[in-house]
């Protein structure tokens, strides 16, 4: 991408556009859950692209460029501290962080003709649904769905 010159910042550099076929994310045990913040989780996809027996291809320059948009870190998604500490245990966690223990709410789901726009809940940090500012009575919380 051009924020580089259009050349890779590290030799595993995973990041920017990317392409999986879903054979491969599932080979990959897709992403992982345990990144909450900026930073690392691509760096960790690219690990587990390696470990999972794959190889990145890369376009040829002439083919595979593209302009970044401009952007600063969003709100509320601020730098992940313990992204060089969970990329240090990729190796170990790969096989058991991911699609294989992924816990989401669907939202939504729209057909288009070139993709499905799924929407998820991921929660937060310390579980599906985010804290409460007040406790729920008891019905209330019998008659959840």
């Amino acid at each position: 991408m051009d924020k580089f010159g259009y050349k890779l910042p590290y030799k595993a550099y995973f990041g920017g556009v990317s392409a999986l076929s879903p054979l491969h994310y599932l080979k990959m045990n897709g992403f992982p859950n345990n990144y909450w913040g900026w930073g690392g989780e691509d760096d960790d996809i690219g690990i587990r692209v390696s470990l999972a027996g794959m190889s990145i291809s890369r376009p040829s320059l002439r083919i595979g460029r593209y302009k970044m948009i401009k952007h600063k870190l969003d709100e509320g998604n601020e730098v992940n501290p313990k992204r060089f500490s969970l990329l240090s245990k990729t190796q170990k966690t790969w096989k058991l962080d991911g699609m294989n223990s992924v816990v989401y709410e669907l939202l939504s789901r729209e057909y288009l003709p070139l993709y499905t726009n799924i929407t998820v809940n991921v929660g937060t940090l310390h579980g599906l649904r985010p804290p409460t500012s007040k406790p729920q009575s008891k019905e209330s919380t019998e008659n959840r769905p």
